[in-house]
């Protein structure tokens, strides 16, 4: 069920960064009502998985669409 979870978030992420063009993880964890260590981590993935891109680093980290 884990993934099942992870699915929908990375469904509404990718429906942030459709409306918002880019997002910060801020953004995420508010929207999804989720923790900072979370957000990042399902972040990551989608990175790794090559649905998102990463631009910045620290405080001015974003994500766009790939």
């Amino acid at each position: 069920s884990e993934m099942c979870i992870r699915d929908s978030e990375e469904t509404q992420i990718m429906q942030m960064i459709d409306q918002e063009k880019r997002i910060q993880r801020k953004q995420v964890q508010e929207r999804l009502g989720i923790s900072q260590t979370t957000s990042g981590r399902i972040l990551k993935q989608m990175v790794k998985k090559g649905l998102i891109m990463q631009r910045g680093r620290g405080k001015n980290t974003c994500y766009v669409k790939k």
